[in-house]
């Protein structure tokens, strides 16, 4: 059994396009919680310590 040597696929356009889409929206989503400074983007790493 062997692989073909071409395989055409059509709708890879469609799928990058949609996945840069998220990607954007993901990053704007991260850009606007960091601005905000809400508890979701703001790790431990940033927090002050408390004795």
């Amino acid at each position: 059994m062997t692989l073909p040597s071409v395989h055409e696929v059509r709708q890879w356009r469609v799928t990058w396009v949609g996945f840069d889409a998220l990607l954007m929206v993901a990053m704007a989503a991260t850009a606007l919680l960091g601005r905000l400074r809400h508890r979701a983007v703001i790790g431990p790493d940033t927090c002050p310590v408390r004795a």
